[in-house]
């Protein structure tokens, strides 16, 4: 009896068990979720894995085209209020060139931004960036995993078609490109080469002003002593705050964003 105590302790410490359950699982509900949605066509429950039941479609991305096109962000009350532009600075910057593709007036006089991608020169270039990204992200997910090359396949593979993935995809939103950078942060952050600290680093950076909270991520900088790395985020930081220019009415809004005023 004791022997098989001891036998099924050392296979539930088996993680290889665990990860065919998650992928497994996975995969069925995957597929479930997919035969209901066939099966009970356009008002079919399964839609509401999007948000709205995708009737708000890439509105994380397409609403702030609007909003970075007349290349004043923070001080912009069309189509809703000053406060429902909380993203980081970077975000903006990113996003204005996709403004640049697309002759925005028609949107603009309508105050109405969620029909961009009907677009066919936007939606092109904006489906080649998500591609790009999925793919970014399925690489930083085969390496950051252990194990055979199948299993790392399957398991990001497996992410990639996860619920939370695709209504991250549907909005449109730039966290999988934080997360991206978070992996790379996570997996070079402690490398004995150099270079890939650096990156790391610069990773961590990207991610913040993407989404701020991953800041917090410091703290493992913080525990392993490594000051001089703190250091340096802190002097990049620094560098980054000498950019930004402080008004009165909005509050701290970038350089670059009060400078496209001026760009034709």
């Amino acid at each position: 009896m004791k022997d098989l105590f001891i036998k099924a302790k050392n296979t539930l410490r088996d993680n290889r068990i665990f990860e065919r359950f998650f992928i497994g699982a996975t995969i069925c509900c995957f597929i479930t979720w997919l035969i209901l949605l066939l099966k009970e066509g356009t008002t079919s429950e399964q839609f509401k894995v999007f948000f709205e039941s995708t009737n708000d479609l890439f509105a994380d991305m397409t609403n702030v085209v609007g909003w970075t096109s007349q290349r004043d962000v923070y001080n912009n009350a069309m189509y809703t209020p000053v406060g429902d532009k909380p993203y980081p600075a970077l975000n903006y910057l990113i996003v204005y060139f996709f403004s640049r593709t697309i002759d925005m007036k028609p949107y603009l006089e309508n105050e109405f931004f969620l029909n961009i991608y009907w677009n066919p020169r936007f939606m092109i270039i904006y489906l080649l960036f998500v591609i790009f990204t999925l793919v970014a992200f399925y690489q930083v997910v085969q390496q950051a995993k252990t194990g055979s090359g199948k299993v790392r396949a399957f398991m990001a593979m497996v992410v990639l078609f996860s619920s939370p993935m695709i209504y991250t995809v549907e909005r449109g939103n730039f966290v999988l490109h934080s997360m991206i950078c978070v992996f790379i942060f996570l997996l070079y952050y402690d490398s004995p080469d150099k270079w890939k600290r650096e990156l790391a680093l610069i990773c961590l950076a990207i991610a913040t002003a993407l989404k701020v909270t991953p800041a917090l991520l410091g703290i493992l900088l913080l525990y392993d002593k490594k000051w001089k790395e703190v250091l340096h985020i802190y002097h990049t930081d620094a560098s980054n705050k000498s950019r930004i220019r402080v008004n009165r009415t909005a509050g701290i809004a970038p350089e670059m964003i009060y400078g496209m005023r001026n760009f034709n």
